[in-house]
């Protein structure tokens, strides 16, 4: 299904990490990009990744966008309850 993608369990259910660099998921690599105002090419070059894995990043969040949202909601709670 996903060339670049790799799925690992949360205690809130199953995120989409990119192959070979554990800490980044898809949801940051797609943040960052609409938090930047990037375009593809440039989240690929700022991230030192292939195009194709940012489009398959791109395609993960919008696919599981109400998921995604719930994960930036739960994370925007905790961050200012500190």
């Amino acid at each position: 299904m996903y060339k670049h993608l790799t799925s690992y369990p949360t205690p809130h259910g199953t995120q989409m990490r990119l192959t070979g660099r554990n800490h980044l998921t898809a949801k940051a690599v797609y943040g960052s990009m609409l938090a930047n105002n990037w375009t593809a090419l440039q989240t690929s070059v700022n991230h030192n990744l292939p195009i194709e894995a940012v489009a398959e990043c791109i395609r993960y969040c919008l696919d599981n966008e109400a998921w995604v949202a719930r994960r930036v909601a739960r994370a925007t709670v905790q961050r200012e309850a500190k």
